[in-house]
């Protein structure tokens, strides 16, 4: 009986507590008779403490403050040449390899970066290539050196615009157990206005002895400085004038050792003005590109140092 009349009133003593505060949400309204369902009634924009988010009505653009990801800013970023670096090393056979060079990137088209960084990788892998298939040749005596075979390589960019780049890659192969390391020079010319790469014939007027020109000039500056040593090096050829690049001085062409030189020589480089090539530019001189706004260069390395074999071997 006791437990009976203490329950009664707690269940009393609850319900007057419940009528002493007020409800913390307004009470729903009742319907009106002849309003139809719904009015009277607030609406989402009136609820306290609901927050609305617009509804995307496909195909429309989203409006300022819409939920991040409904619409992403364009961002153009501009085109500019950036270093990359390609490191490999192995005990059998036993070489390493570090090579610098330059990569595109940014805002030109995908093709055109695409064929730009094709032409400098390409060169680049086909000669790390040939370096891999002499070890493979000599691999027996390549294991009884105690020091690495080594693929070395760093860049130099001889003109850098918005329309037309110009660059070597200045490489120093040296396989163990050789005399000296051998360098080797390679060149991409390469138009960002076209979106494809340069040959020597791009830049004269088609038909003209353009060659002939180039050979005379180069071998009157090599004989100036005594360095002319093997004249079919310097014969008007296409393949005698596969190395060069564009500079604002003018067009530069490089012979490898071996070509017109001994190697204690070095690589022999020779700069001819535009002004001695009047008349067989193709569109005048300096070529169109020179004056183009500057493209950004990120870092831009020199030449790389040829490893003495006695340090190596120490």
């Amino acid at each position: 009986m006791m437990r009976f009349r203490l329950a009664l009133g707690l269940i009393l003593l609850g319900l007057l507590f419940a009528c002493a505060f007020p409800l913390p949400f307004p009470p729903f309204p009742e319907p009106v008779e002849g309003q139809p369902p719904g009015e009277g009634q607030p609406t989402e924009e009136e609820q306290p403490g609901r927050q609305l988010i617009p509804e995307l009505v496909e195909g429309q653009p989203a409006e300022e403050g819409q939920p991040p990801g409904e619409r992403q800013p364009t961002i153009q970023v501009p085109t500019a040449l950036v270093l990359r670096t390609l490191t490999e090393e192995q005990q059998r056979p036993n070489y390493f390899v570090f090579s610098n060079y330059p990569y595109l990137a940014g805002g030109s088209s995908a093709e055109t970066i695409f064929a730009f960084n094709q032409a400098v990788e390409g060169q680049l892998l086909q000669q790390l290539a040939l370096f891999k298939i002499d070890l493979a040749s000599f691999r027996s005596e390549t294991f009884s050196f105690s020091h690495p075979s080594t693929f070395l390589s760093g860049f130099q960019i001889h003109t850098a615009t918005r329309a037309l780049v110009s660059l070597e890659m200045d490489l120093s192969v040296y396989h163990a157990g050789a005399a000296h390391p051998l360098p080797t020079t390679l060149t991409v010319t390469f138009s960002l206005e076209n979106g494809q790469p340069l040959t020597l014939a791009d830049l004269f007027v088609p038909g003209t002895a353009y060659l002939d020109r180039l050979a005379e000039l180069a071998a009157g500056q090599l004989r100036e400085r005594g360095t002319l040593l093997f004249d079919e090096g310097i014969a008007p050829t296409a393949e005698n004038f596969v190395h060069w690049v564009v500079t604002p001085h003018g067009l530069t062409l490089i012979f490898d050792v071996y070509q017109v030189s001994p190697y204690a020589a070095g690589v022999q480089r020779v700069t001819i003005p535009f002004e001695q090539l009047t008349g067989l530019l193709a569109e005048g001189a300096p070529p169109p590109g020179l004056s183009a706004a500057p493209l950004t260069v990120e870092r831009m390395l020199m030449p790389i140092q040829v490893p003495d074999p006695a340090q190596l071997e120490a």
